[in-house]
């Protein structure tokens, strides 16, 4: 017999209990109830390309690795969904499907209840035929396209499978005992009034919902038929939505209201980033923080209320396919929410698409300067790469201090570079009036993590934060100072070298000039220096380019158009150099 909700839940908390946790899992509705409008046959006949299997008991289904291939749909028989590292103990059951019941992999990583994170840790999610049967099986890219070709039962089997889905989506839980309460209540306006509206999730239909995508249209304009694979839900208080696993790809607008945003990584401890939406904002749920495995949690302030809308990362990420120029006034809005208020934070958005060169020289030159409100000026660049193109923001705190971020390559949707990491050395600003802060990128998933050794430093003049260093090996950096730091550069060569054992070498002007046979430098001849910096020096890594005073005078004619440049030529001459990317960065003389 299938178990209920109320002894599924009866059964974790025992465990959980007798485990001497006590954490308290509450119940505010019936969230695995499942509402009758059409029958499961229906909806697979609907769904041409589905096919009926038989599966015998034990069978697995998914696991983690293929969840996000089918959508599956009970006829007769049961789902059993299990996660495995609950709590510290073995399998715990999640959820029973029974027949008439469905299994999606957008929604069977969506639990019906929210805890902290410290209960969770490490999960992975199996599901498993726990009674033989027959089970209707879709794939997901043809789900997708069916929902939008045949607008005839549209209605009808969306709101089918919405409902049948969108209870795992919302957990409504008291918080007490279970996570630490964030401090919200100090961003709250005086004149605030909530929303007369019960915390859940909306009709699609209803005037709320209507408003909330009304308000999306000031981002990007969302088809009515792709509205029907969103949801929208009223958050409280009591309400914490957690975006843990990798396989639950939403990106989030938040219409009205205001909500806290901490993140922090499962892997390793480090301190939660916390910052706030405002109506009007989205994010997406790998959101621009260092590290990866990130957990985001949304809060609302005690009294207040939002409305957000959840879009599948699929549906934006075909949207943009389909019209790539609404690109340019998305990143901008997105890139200046609070400008960069962090050095851990770096916001970015890329996408992974056949047309991205359609506008990737609009936004160049589109995304130039901006004065934002609440942080630094921001001068945007393009880092273009094959199939791919990521955002490069060079940020000053001051007019002494220049910092250039390179966002990182990505095969999925997302808005934030993987894992940010900055070098701070103290060995310029010493001897030469510098502050350097160095944000580089990994440029693959399986990137090598090489902390530093800080007991090893006793050079005072190099420092780290604490989020550790990545190897070198992937980057090529070209970093053009005034003579007068040539010492301190060979310095930090040697730091280099010594820690991370790539080849970092301090090339004066003199050198480039020699090796283009030119006589002076001028303008006319930027393009000719840009094209050496990519293409020469190949097996170094970071390469520091000496240049004289008279260099510095023409950084607001050409230095920005050489940025620029290299990074084409990044893309025109990848077969001319062996590293992956060229950073360049160019500093004037600052003085002290």
């Amino acid at each position: 017999m299938r178990n209920d909700t109320k002894v599924v839940l009866e059964q974790i908390e025992a465990k959980a209990l007798k485990r001497g946790e006590r954490h308290r899992f509450t119940q505010s509705e019936d969230v695995m109830a499942v509402e009758r409008v059409v029958s499961m046959d229906e909806i697979m006949t609907f769904f041409k390309a589905s096919e009926l299997v038989n599966m015998e008991e034990g069978q697995l289904i998914f696991g983690e690795e293929d969840s996000e291939q089918y959508f599956y749909g009970v006829v007769s028989g049961e789902i059993h969904l299990f996660c495995e590292g609950f709590g510290n103990s073995g399998l715990e059951l999640l959820k029973v499907a029974g027949s008439d019941e469905c299994i999606v992999s957008l929604s069977a990583f969506l639990h019906y209840f929210a805890v902290g994170p410290q209960t969770f840790g490490e999960l992975k999610l199996h599901a498993k035929c726990g009674q033989s049967g027959n089970y209707y099986r879709v794939p997901i890219l043809e789900l997708i396209r069916y929902v939008r070709e045949d607008k005839r039962k549209m209605n009808e089997i969306c709101k089918t499978i919405l409902i049948r889905q969108q209870k795992f989506v919302l957990g409504l839980n008291d918080l007490t005992g279970i996570a630490p309460r964030l401090h919200t209540q100090s961003y709250l306006d005086p004149n605030y009034t909530p929303i007369d509206v019960e915390p859940g999730v909306l009709e699609l239909d209803s005037p709320l919902a209507h408003q909330a995508f009304e308000g999306l249209q000031t981002l990007f304009q969302l088809p009515l038929e792709d509205r029907r694979l969103c949801w929208v839900g009223v958050l409280d208080s009591r309400t914490m939505l957690l975006r843990r696993f990798k396989q639950a790809k939403y990106v989030f607008y938040l219409h009205d209201g205001m909500v806290a945003c901490t993140v922090s990584k499962l892997r390793r401890s480090y301190n939660a980033v916390q910052f706030y939406l405002k109506g009007g904002e989205m994010i997406g749920w790998r959101e621009a923080v260092v590290g990866l495995d990130m957990d985001i949690q949304f809060q609302v302030a005690d009294g207040a209320k939002a409305i957000v809308v959840a879009i599948p990362d699929f549906v934006v990420r075909s949207h943009f396919e389909q019209n790539p120029e609404i690109c340019v006034p998305l990143i901008a809005k997105l890139f200046n929410r609070y400008g960069l208020p962090a050095r851990q934070i770096c916001y970015a958005l890329r996408y992974t698409h056949k047309r991205a060169n359609e506008v990737i020289y609009k936004l160049r030159f589109l995304l130039d300067a901006e004065e934002t409100k609440s942080g630094p000026s921001v001068r945007y660049g393009i880092i273009e790469k094959g199939d791919w193109f990521g955002m490069v923001a060079m940020y000053t705190d001051s007019p002494q201090v220049h910092r250039t971020v390179v966002c990182d390559r990505y095969c999925d949707l997302g808005i934030m570079p993987r894992y940010v990491i900055s070098v701070i050395t103290s060995a310029f600003r010493e001897a030469a009036g510098y502050q350097v802060d160095y944000m580089a990128r990994c440029i693959h998933r399986d990137y090598e993590n090489t902390p530093l050794d800080t007991d090893k430093m006793h050079d005072s003049r190099f420092q780290v934060d604490s989020f550790g260093l990545h190897t070198w090996r992937s980057y090529r950096m070209v970093c053009v100072y005034p003579s007068s730091s040539e010492i301190p550069a060979k310095i930090y060569c040697d730091e280099l070298a010594r820690h991370h054992t790539c080849k970092a070498n301090v090339v004066t002007k003199q050198d480039a000039m020699n090796s283009l046979r030119l006589s002076e430098f001028t303008p006319e001849n930027e393009y000719a220096l840009a094209k050496w910096l990519v293409c020469e020096e190949e097996k170094c890594t970071v390469m520091f380019i000496i240049a004289d005073n008279d260099f510095n005078d023409l950084w607001n004619e050409t230095i920005a158009r050489i940025c620029d440049m290299v990074q084409v030529l990044v893309t025109l001459h990848q077969d001319n150099h062996k590293p992956d990317e060229v950073i360049v960065t160019f500093h004037n003389e600052i003085s002290k």
